[in-house]
């Protein structure tokens, strides 16, 4: 494999002439993308592995590297908003308020759901589906990469299906090795969870899966904007919504104490509550590891989302049986964080401390290691 290090180099980021190095790599990744092969490449979101979305055989190599389900579709990447029209069409209101859409918030982390232009991708794309999932990444490297390339580029995120999203080049080798054609390092990416998809093909624009652009920035362009969270296993309207998703190897749990509020404010911190069940479970023998999801940890919600992979990350490295955490203010990115942390958990939420939920989580615990079915109801 071919690793491309760019995150030192100044001409991604500032406008100047672009490098050697820089063009280098953008001309050898759009000729692997040419002929079929696959690259690792920085979005503003997350890594993402890029094929030909026209070539049939280039888009199930990103199905068998992830060892992705078929029933999953993927996200269309283009380089600029008139190529939307080159992949989508559908009736004027539908592609109206894409284009009002796309000219607010591309490049961006927004992807939108619109009926499929029948003959251009690979109908594996979209899982045979007539609609189509597109977006115009924020980001160098991408959008250099895609223009190059001179065709659609179809790019889940870079790592096996249901692991934990990579948001460093590093993250993307760790997972997928050398099983890709090359890896482009443009350094950590800046928002840290995947792009907000949003299904235009209903009667009301919903979002299917929170991200990068949030629900309320959304609803400026489109009023009547609804979302419903998903959280039914084996989705496979849009990427991202299986109930198991983002997960790493060490269990999680996360912690609800945004139900208990006193004057706006949790009763108990949950930062608080964590520190009780690690304190509760080290006592029962069982080591946890707790990644800092509260604002007083964290800085912001901004700050924890770019982050937020990275903490899972961490600590899947760690030594702790058990990957605790927190809900957050469910408003802003927020919304997004939430929807990772419960789909990287599997579903597994507790709301207290109590000795039943400590009992509850050392026989899980148990269960675990000795792969029996999971006990934790987290509905």
């Amino acid at each position: 494999m071919i690793i491309a290090e760019l995150a030192s180099d100044p001409s991604v980021w500032h406008d100047t002439y672009p490098s050697i190095k820089y063009r280098a790599a953008i001309r050898h990744g759009a000729r692997i993308i040419r002929n079929g092969g696959l690259v690792g490449f920085p979005t503003e979101t997350v890594y993402g592995l890029g094929a030909d979305a026209t070539n049939t055989d280039a888009v199930n190599k990103i199905y068998q590297v992830k060892e992705r389900p078929k029933a999953d579709p993927l996200i269309v990447h283009i380089g600029s908003v008139d190529a939307l029209t080159d992949i989508a069409s559908g009736e004027p209101h539908i592609m109206s308020t894409a284009l009002e859409l796309a000219g607010k918030y591309w490049p961006g982390a927004l992807t939108m759901i619109l009926p499929r232009k029948v003959g251009v991708v690979a109908p594996e794309v979209a899982i045979g589906r007539n609609t189509i999932a597109a977006r115009m990444p924020d980001h160098p490297v991408a959008l250099a990469l895609i223009r190059k390339a001179g065709v659609p580029i179809a790019a889940p995120s870079a790592n096996r299906f249901g692991h934990v999203s990579p948001t460093t080049a590093e993250h993307v080798l760790s997972d997928l090795g050398d099983v890709i054609d090359m890896l482009i390092d443009g350094g950590p990416t800046r928002i840290g969870v995947e792009s907000t998809v949003i299904d235009l093909t209903t009667n009301t624009p919903t979002v299917l899966r929170p991200g990068g652009i949030t629900i309320e920035e959304l609803q400026h362009v489109c009023p009547s904007l609804t979302y419903i969270p998903r959280h039914v296993d084996n989705s496979p309207v849009s990427p991202g919504n299986y109930l198991r998703h983002y997960s790493p190897r060490t269990p999680l749990i996360v912690v609800n104490n945004l139900g208990s509020e006193t004057n706006g404010h949790p009763s108990t911190h949950t930062a608080e509550l964590i520190s009780e069940l690690a304190s509760s479970l080290s006592a029962r023998g069982i080591s946890s590891t707790v990644i800092a999801t509260s604002p007083e940890q964290t800085g912001s919600l901004e700050s924890l989302a770019s982050n937020l992979y990275n903490y899972l990350h961490a600590a899947d490295t760690g030594k702790g049986e058990i990957i605790l955490a927190g809900f957050v203010h469910n408003e802003g990115i927020g919304v997004a964080i939430n929807d990772r942390l419960f789909r990287a958990a599997s579903g597994r939420v507790v709301h207290d401390s109590s000795p039943a939920t400590i009992d509850l989580i050392a026989s899980f615990v148990a269960s675990e290691a000795t792969n029996q079915p999971d006990r934790l109801d987290g509905r």
